[in-house]
């Protein structure tokens, strides 16, 4: 079910709709608490550089559910969470 989730989130992550945006992010923030067998699947596709542009944004509607996804993301190994610095996390954070 989970690989399912992936492949419909692909698509609707690549939208440029704040509704649909947040609302995909709050799925994977839940999806993936406390899940740590998901969080490789997610950087396996690509998402997680979608996930980090997105902590971006200016709308808090789309950054707080995105910064949740980089949160668990962040919780996994030291290679996943290395993956997400990579992808430039910490500059979308500091100003």
């Amino acid at each position: 079910l989970f690989q399912e989730f992936l492949s419909i989130s692909l698509k609707l992550l690549s939208l440029d709709n704040e509704d649909i945006l947040s609302d995909t992010l709050w799925g994977f923030a839940y999806a993936m608490d406390g899940e740590a067998g998901r969080i490789q699947p997610v950087l396996n596709t690509g998402l997680g550089m979608r996930i980090v542009q997105l902590v971006g944004s200016d709308s808090y509607k789309i950054k707080l559910p995105a910064l949740r996804v980089v949160g668990n993301i962040l919780l996994g190994d030291e290679l996943q969470t290395q993956t997400i610095i990579d992808y430039g996390v910490i500059d979308r954070l500091v100003p």
